[in-house]
């Protein structure tokens, strides 16, 4: 009964640990996941969902919509702020997955914008997963708004 137990106990640990949360998909994820993994391509497909006059916040709430982790923190000139959102493609342990960043001037213009992939397998675990980039997606980072 005892081995039971233990092997049942280690199963739920192993499946704890190694398990990904379910990332919301909606029109604008599932293009990115069609989308060639280059940073030209994804770019593209970004700002076909997100217009250049789309406020920051109004950005960042599509992008949670679409399982992105977002938050807005300060950019170095005063003023201005930038948005960093990550996405992890589903099975691949938060390895591999999408990064998406917006620049606002102090007026409220969108002066740049970039989607970019992101693989971090060399990072992998023993469980298979990245930490890193799990840890970001589950806690997010501290947001100003």
């Amino acid at each position: 009964m005892a081995i039971v137990m233990v092997v049942g106990l280690s199963g739920t640990g192993l499946y704890l640990g190694t398990r990904e949360d379910l990332v919301a998909t909606g029109g604008l994820s599932q293009a990115l996941l069609r989308a060639s993994p280059d940073a030209s391509e994804l770019t593209a497909v970004f700002s076909q969902y997100l217009p250049a006059d789309m406020a920051l916040s109004d950005r960042q709430a599509l992008l949670d919509e679409n399982g992105f982790a977002c938050s807005v923190e300060a950019a170095e000139v005063a003023g201005s702020r930038y948005l960093r959102c990550l996405r992890p493609t589903q099975s691949t342990g938060y390895c591999q997955g999408i990064n998406y960043y917006a620049y606002e001037t102090a007026s409220g213009e969108i002066i740049e914008t970039l989607g970019s992939p992101y693989d971090a397998s060399r990072e992998r675990n023993l469980l298979g997963r990245c930490d890193g980039p799990r840890q970001e997606y589950q806690t997010g980072r501290g947001s100003e708004e």
